[in-house]
């Protein structure tokens, strides 16, 4: 049984004021006295989870049982996104946290061309890849991602013309666990100029500019010979 998480509830948080999207989700419950505990997926986030159909209600809080053959887990639709956040018994939570830090268990992927409107992307599966690797530069990305309040920790943002989507397209990459549950962050995108891989941090409109930081050689390297020779080549 498959659940869909709408976009609708975002919108509800910009109409009503106010929504379970606020509220700060719990770091551990009880379900029929049994604890649950969030924080084993790290910085991933839910993704296509199947449910059984049975539904617990906490304080006020409806949490819905994941269907998986791994883990006893549940999920609720509190937190920032509007996949919720899940829960794992607690007795399996190292065992599930180990399980979705191991990098074996998870499909990974490349994006070419998103973000325009005239043709669509191509998303490819990386059957071999340097899992440290893709760790890292996903890694880099977080902590460089555009946030209004604060400047770049590592002073490197610079200003260009957007490339030309047919020169340089964006590319993304992005994993996701083996039993489709958790996926990282979709939002991470990059750009090959001149032979450098840069990290997007926010495209300016009114300017028609990008504001990104180059990723370091000793990470980049690797995704550029990616990018060259499996990826745009194979086009």
């Amino acid at each position: 049984m498959k659940k869909i998480f709408p976009v609708i509830l975002m919108a509800g948080a910009l109409l009503g004021g106010c929504s379970l999207l606020d509220k700060i989700p719990a770091e551990s419950i009880r379900i029929e006295g049994q604890k649950y505990r969030t924080g084993f997926y790290e910085n991933l986030y839910p993704a296509n989870l199947s449910f059984t159909g049975k539904e617990y209600e906490v304080e006020g809080i409806l949490y819905h049982q994941v269907e998986s053959e791994n883990f006893n887990m549940v999920q609720c639709d509190l937190g920032t996104v509007t996949t919720g956040t899940v829960y794992c018994e607690a007795d399996q939570w190292e065992e599930a946290k180990a399980y979705y830090a191991e990098g074996e268990n998870y499909r990974y992927f490349s994006e070419i061309g998103g973000g325009r409107t005239d043709r669509e992307s191509e998303t490819k599966t990386l059957e071999t890849v340097d899992i440290q690797k893709f760790n890292a530069l996903l890694a880099f990305a977080g902590e460089n991602v555009y946030e209004p309040f604060r400047s770049n920790s590592n002073g490197q943002e610079v200003i260009m013309e957007s490339p030309d989507p047919d020169k340089s397209p964006r590319v993304d990459f992005y994993k996701e666990s083996k039993d489709g549950y958790f996926i990282s962050d979709r939002a991470y995108h990059f750009y090959v100029v001149n032979e450098k891989l840069y990290f997007l941090r926010y495209f300016d409109r009114k300017e028609d500019t990008i504001h990104a930081v180059q990723v370091p050689e000793e990470i980049a390297g690797y995704f550029l010979e990616l990018y060259r020779e499996r990826l745009v080549k194979s086009e």
